[in-house]
């Protein structure tokens, strides 16, 4: 029965980086263009939430709407 030799971390590397190669810098671009409109939009949202709160009181007079 012949011995499994050990394989280092590098060799392990090296053959994944034939299979996967490094992400392009595209990627990151648009996957960082993705968490900013993310962030945006939820930004968006509480700002509208606000506004029709304050329009709505506007529109009944002052009253609380909820």
């Amino acid at each position: 029965m012949s011995e499994i030799s050990p394989i280092s971390w590098q060799q392990i590397h090296a053959e994944l980086e034939d299979y996967a190669p490094a992400r392009p810098v595209a990627g990151r671009v648009l996957w960082g263009l993705f968490i900013l409109a993310w962030v945006l939009t939820d930004f968006q949202m509480v700002v509208l939430a606000f506004w029709f709160s304050f329009r709505l009181r506007y529109l009944t007079g002052g009253a609380d709407p909820f």
